[in-house]
């Protein structure tokens, strides 16, 4: 994991310390360029294994659309600076859009529910397993190039 000073004035966040954070559920806010070169950026649920976030969002959506036609991406992580506790990730990411994959869907999906709800088995979490169980997702994954990590 290749961790730098998001700012000069912060703490550098630890290995560990990254990845405790990145298990939180907090969303990512992620950042892309339209196809007029606007940027957008959109809070989504998110889970790091293996080095990289995966993400399940809609096949014909809007973002889905964006990150393939420009496979990279920003994003943070982070605590906010109102909460006493500013700590966070952000930078560049490669963009990977797959396609198919329905057991791929179903496995992010409910790992997301999982650490944003706490539960795989109520009427939201039935309907978007169902969602990704008939092909309508797609997993994102983002490749870190490298996180700026902070704390103050």
């Amino acid at each position: 994991m290749n961790i730098v000073a998001a700012d000069p004035m912060a703490r550098v966040l630890s290995e560990q310390e990254v990845l405790a954070l990145l298990a939180e559920p907090i969303p990512m806010r992620l950042g892309m360029v339209d196809g007029r070169g606007w940027p957008l950026v959109n809070p989504v649920w998110h889970v790091f294994e293996d080095g990289v976030f995966r993400l399940v969002v809609g096949k014909t959506s809007h973002k889905a659309r964006l990150l393939r036609a420009d496979p990279r991406a920003y994003f943070t992580v982070d605590t906010g600076a109102a909460s006493g506790d500013a700590r966070g990730v952000r930078g560049r990411a490669s963009v990977r859009v797959i396609d198919g994959d329905v057991d791929l869907a179903v496995d992010v999906c409910r790992k997301g529910l999982l650490k944003y709800t706490g539960t795989d088995k109520d009427s939201q979490a039935d309907e978007m397993l169902k969602w990704a169980r008939d092909g309508g997702m797609s997993v994102v994954e983002l490749t870190p190039l490298r996180f700026a990590a902070f704390r103050y």
